[in-house]
């Protein structure tokens, strides 16, 4: 019986630190990985685009002639590793080719050639509006005097390429000058939806904020199998216990636990693909050590065929196959319709051992095994390796799609996405809970001379965590006031770690939790209200002429946070502060004593 209750000691308190610990981190990772589920939404919602058809006609990409483009340009295409990718700017598709050697020797041009981004400046976005509408005799004298200028401009042939090309013409779009405003930090998102996204993983934190998310879902594992350990004996009888007339402590347990339990098999994925992700570079180096003893290439075969590094031959090839045909020839190998998103690659375009490799991945969900690739040899044109769309093959690199599947909701629509997102606000709940019954346990004379601190800690921990909410809500306010300018995001996203970071302070200040909530709840239904006003005011379109006008996610995402709005100033309106039975009986009125001796 000692050794029992010593074993649940230590379980209770692994589970307690654990969870206290990383509490800030965890309720960020859910409350914004919840909202990130419709981060493409979002944007759609920011930039007023139309809701855009799944999928696209990779197969039906003009290869020849894109890659025609770039040699035109004056670029050397001997030996090149060619990436393609479709991307959607401004609510168009175009063709993103990218092509990266490693840092060349600097020269005078060269700065605007170093970082070959998937992202679109800024410039090239303004473009799309001032395409190139010459015929195709200026297109030819462009392609002869390309070469001419390149000189002239320090422009170097064997350097990195990063081209957006239509989808019609397979012009490019006009490069951006070397004098225009400079782009932002690699990776750094531009849009509401993929900031958000970002943030959910605190990518915002260079080079550790991903680590940092993998390490807290890791505690976070092991705040949840001590949890179940903790309560295992009594776990059913105390789902079904709701003790609201008791103390705190025991309203905030029991609420802990049986909304804990309903959301245990959600958190329980999220912890382990968390982790997972977050600290996948860390996996990657001790399996390619100890399973694959170092051979890293082996490694990339099983877990990732369609991005295998091929040897160069060091022999041009003589005939080289189309590859427009062998395009249309992966439709009828993979069995392809139009509901999937394409990355291709070419490895050592002209050489014997050149290889065009076309990768998809299934957009609307339906199952686990919805991604494949194919790989040729553009020598022959024989197919060298191939995977189905839907075939179920249950190795490494399955495994991994299963996971990313799992973790961002890819394979059942949007209604298990909102069932993700309802688990996700549930779990914000138990991570708060949590911390009120680390506060309440420590609010006796035991803790005395600690109740400053525990205090100060519990304000900061729930100001935090709660700040969040009517920040993200001035977020999206502020993405329909502030007009279009290279400075735009720049000064939203320090706007919105501004607003956060006071709220915190003003949390700290008062130190009492109910108005904290209450406060919280309150501005955020403001700011959740007045975003489809915002919206309806400077864009002119409010959420009832949304349908009409085809764009579906601003009618959804505007509906959406005037319903929060409302449940958020309502649950403000009603909230009563709660006390303690302790409390209550302290501070009871004593009797009058009865000196009559009646």
């Amino acid at each position: 019986m000692v050794k029992d209750k010593r074993n649940y000691n230590v379980f209770f308190n692994v589970h307690t630190v654990s969870g206290i610990v990383i509490t800030i981190a965890l309720f960020i990772c859910f409350f914004a990985g919840g909202i990130a589920l419709f981060y493409k939404n979002i944007n759609n919602w920011e930039k007023n685009h139309l809701s855009q058809e799944i999928g696209h006609k990779a197969y039906e990409i003009n290869y020849e002639k894109a890659l025609e483009t770039v040699k035109n340009a004056g670029y050397n295409m001997q030996d090149r590793n060619f990436d393609f990718s479709i991307k959607t700017i401004e609510g168009e598709d175009y063709l993103s080719i990218t092509s990266r050697v490693g840092k060349p020797k600097a020269s005078g041009g060269q700065e605007a050639e170093e970082k070959v981004e998937n992202k679109v400046n800024s410039k090239e976005k303004d473009s799309l509006n001032t395409k190139n509408q010459s015929d195709e005799s200026q297109e030819k004298q462009t392609s002869v005097t390309a070469k001419h200028t390149a000189k002239q401009s320090g422009f170097n042939p064997k350097g990195n390429i990063a081209m957006v090309l239509d989808l019609v013409t397979y012009k490019p779009l006009k490069n951006r000058p070397k004098n225009d405003t400079p782009r932002r930090g690699r990776g750094k998102p531009q849009e509401l939806g993929t900031f958000i996204y970002h943030l959910h993983y605190f990518d915002q934190l260079p080079v550790i904020g991903v680590y940092l998310s993998g390490f807290v879902s890791l505690f976070f594992l092991v705040a949840i199998v001590t949890g179940v350990i903790v309560h295992w004996k009594k776990i059913v009888d105390n789902f079904f216990t709701f003790r609201l007339k008791n103390s705190l402590k025991l309203l905030w347990t029991d609420a802990h636990t049986a909304l804990g339990v309903i959301g245990l098999p959600f958190q329980f994925i999220f912890a382990v693909t968390g982790a997972f992700f977050g600290l996948a570079s860390l996996f990657i180096l001790l399996n390619t050590l100890v399973v694959y003893g170092g051979d890293q290439k082996k490694f990339i075969a099983d877990v990732a065929p369609a991005f295998v590094s091929v040897e160069k031959a060091g022999i041009p090839t003589k005939n080289q196959a189309n590859l427009n045909t062998l395009a249309l020839n992966t439709k009828k190998e993979l069995q392809l319709g139009n509901q999937y998103s394409l990355t291709a690659k070419i490895l050592n375009y002209g050489d014997e051992n050149a290889r065009f490799i076309m990768s998809f991945r299934d957009n609307v969900g339906k199952n686990f095994y919805g991604n494949g690739f194919i790989m040729y040899d553009l020598s022959n044109g024989a197919i060298l390796n191939k995977k189905a769309i839907d075939a179920p093959n249950y190795d490494l690199a399955t495994s991994l799609e299963t996971f990313r599947k799992l973790h961002f909701a890819t394979y059942g629509g949007y209604f298990l996405k909102l069932i993700y997102f309802l688990l996700s606000l549930l779990t914000c709940f138990v991570i708060l809970s949590g911390v009120m019954i680390w506060l309440e346990v420590r609010d006796n004379k035991k803790y005395a001379k600690k109740h400053k601190f525990n205090r100060n800690v519990g304000a900061l921990f729930i100001g935090n965590c709660m700040g969040l909410f009517p920040a993200i809500a001035y977020f999206f306010c502020l993405s329909k006031v502030i007009p279009e300018s290279p400075a735009r995001f720049s000064i939203m996203e320090q706007s919105f770690y501004i607003f956060w970071f006071s709220y915190t302070l003003y949390a700290y200040w008062i130190k009492d939790l109910h108005t904290i909530n209450k406060h919280a709840l309150f501005i955020g239904g403001v700011l959740g209200i007045a975003i489809p006003v915002c919206n309806g005011l400077t864009t002119g379109h409010w959420f009832w002429y949304s349908l009409q006008k085809g764009l579906t996610d601003s009618f959804f995402v505007d509906l959406a946070w005037l319903l929060v709005g409302i449940v958020s100033l309502l649950v403000a309106g009603f909230a009563k502060r709660l006390v303690s039975k302790r409390k209550k009986k302290t501070h009871r009125p004593l009797k009058p004593v009865n000196t009559t001796g009646a």
